[in-house]
């Protein structure tokens, strides 16, 4: 259900196993050109800080990558494959806010 008086990034919230989750569109939330969402958008769920759940929409999922510590310098993943920039959740959507927004949907 969205959210009224929310950065337009936030989309609403959403349960998961009886958990809140805020879905965020990662595109406006990191000022990209908006895109159509794809035929089949996904909502990738993560862990962020406190435990707390946030849901990014994501055109496609292709598949889930392992990596090494060493293979992380300065916020790209260097490996198999092509470089891939990764997104530090944390940075993206605050505890607090998630707090917020899932107390908000009478969580």
């Amino acid at each position: 259900m969205p959210v009224p008086g929310t950065n337009p990034s936030i989309l609403g919230v959403v349960h998961f196993s009886g958990r809140p989750v805020v879905v965020v569109d990662l595109r406006l939330r990191l000022n990209l050109t908006a895109k159509n969402q794809g035929a089949q958008p996904q909502i990738v769920v993560v862990e962020a800080a406190g435990g707390h759940l946030a849901g990014f929409i994501a055109d496609r999922v292709a598949n889930v990558l392992r990596y090494r510590s060493r293979d992380l310098r300065h916020g790209v993943l260097h490996g198999a494959g092509r470089r891939r920039q990764l997104v530090d959740v944390d940075e993206v959507i605050r505890e607090n806010d998630l707090i917020r927004l899932s107390s908000l949907n009478g969580s």
